[in-house]
């Protein structure tokens, strides 16, 4: 029996043009654009520069009117519709008003400093199969399903499994609600076409579930999981950007929010290698909140060094980090009064924070703790304050002999308190390594 001839997928890329003259509603003068007739249209676009396009026979122009931040200002013609799309999110519009969508547009990149958008426009009718006007992510569970309409093709059969165990066959119909399966995640819908004469072939398409999610609002049901593993990072394939995806710094937020590694420093305080990032789609970005934070701390992996100040990202404490202990400094007066400077305090993550012991608070303001490392104002001998040998009431100052001990103990150069002349202390043998 005869084959069924499932129709190519027509992929172009669309050149856009500057629009130096429009009519009167807005739109390209005639002339200007050349219009492609393809299922999928991909196209790199700057401001006030469109691309043209066939819906069936109608001729239609994109336009991008503005980029500002991380969202793109479009109009879409021959009926003008004004709308905005942030990176990473989709669209589909009704161009005919016959209530069914025609077109569906993704805006995958966005560059603010040359004011451009990457663009993906789809139209619905052209495709095969399509499920939900072609978004990538749907909270409900029914779901739409269109199918064009194939010569020849007289029964479908519908399943979540390409072995189609357990589907009958029905009547063709260009449009049907499915199913899903109740599981969060990536959906695959298959579709087996059957002819009268017996011959089948097998189209899919698929979406990600997300249950409860709000979209595009982004309101997480507790009962619901984050839709990328937590704790881990990720880009999408248009972006350099690397986000850090997992639990919000505050509880009031959702299950998961993503926050922006801003130098490899920090990447590295979390991840051995930049082979941990995963590449997912950028839809799958977008729809993950930004984190009220705004900001990566330094991570677990991170090696603070010998006197650090520190605070985690949900304890306004500050802490002197000396040896395998945290001190908690008791307040803004006592740091100020100990000569500390803010601009040395460090965020961390609470993680880093609990693998050093709770050690005493500092209180005292006219003395420095122990193991601090401190030097006199005119002179350039570094010293750590250490317990007096004999009398633990008091404190001995060690001279730091040369750079070699100073850097095998692992100290910092910036983190040496300089105090007064009238802060004096015992002087002990002076610290130096035994080789």
């Amino acid at each position: 029996s005869p084959s069924i001839q499932i129709p190519r997928v027509g992929v172009q890329y669309a050149s856009p043009v500057s629009v130096t003259k429009r009519q009167t509603d807005g739109r390209p003068v005639a002339g200007l654009l050349n219009f492609l007739r393809s299922a999928i249209i991909k196209t790199s676009m700057r401001q006030n520069q469109a691309v043209g396009f066939y819906v069936l026979n109608d001729a239609h122009t994109l336009i991008l009117e503005k980029v500002a931040r991380k969202k793109g200002e479009f109009t879409l013609f021959s009926e003008p519709i004004n709308f905005s799309l942030a990176e990473g999110n989709e669209l589909a519009f009704d161009v005919d008003q016959d209530r069914i969508n025609d077109i569906h547009i993704l805006v995958s990149a966005i560059d603010a400093k040359k004011k451009k958008a990457d663009a993906t426009v789809t139209t619905l009718s052209e495709l095969p199969i399509v499920l939900e006007d072609g978004f990538s992510f749907t909270n409900k569970r029914s779901v739409r399903l269109r199918l064009m309409n194939i010569s020849g093709v007289s029964e479908i059969a519908i399943s979540e499994n390409p072995s189609f165990q357990t589907s009958k066959f029905r009547s063709f119909t260009t449009s049907t609600q499915v199913l899903l399966s109740p599981i969060p995640g990536k959906k695959t819908v298959y579709v087996k076409l059957k002819t009268q004469e017996g011959a089948t072939a097998i189209i899919s398409d698929s979406i990600i579930y997300l249950a409860d999610y709000d979209i595009p609002g982004i309101s997480i049901s507790e009962k619901v999981s984050c839709p990328l593993a937590m704790d881990r990072p990720y880009k999408s394939p248009f972006s350099s950007a690397v986000y850090y995806v997992g639990r919000p710094s505050q509880k009031n937020q959702t299950i998961c929010t993503k926050r922006a590694f801003t130098n490899p420093d920090i990447f590295f305080s979390y991840f051995s290698s930049w082979k941990d990032i995963k590449v997912v789609e950028p839809s799958v970005l977008s729809f993950i909140p930004d984190d009220v934070l705004g900001f990566m701390p330094y991570g677990p992996l991170y090696d603070p060094q010998y006197g650090a100040l520190v605070k985690a990202i949900d304890d306004p404490k500050v802490y002197l980090l000396l040896n395998d202990e945290r001190y908690w400094i008791a307040s803004e007066e006592v740091f100020d009064a100990l000569g500390y400077d803010w601009s040395w305090v460090e965020d961390i993550d609470t993680r880093l924070l609990d693998r050093y012991r709770s050690a005493s608070e500092i209180v005292e303001t006219d003395r420095h703790p122990n193991y601090t490392l401190i030097k006199y104002q005119d002179t350039a001998a570094v010293y750590r304050l250490e317990p007096h040998p004999t009398d633990k009431t008091k404190q001995v100052k060690r001279h730091i002999v040369n750079e070699d001990t100073f850097f095998l103990l692992h100290f910092r150069w910036d983190r040496i308190v300089t105090i007064p002349d009238y802060e004096q202390y015992e002087i002990g043998k002076p610290l130096q390594t035994p080789f």
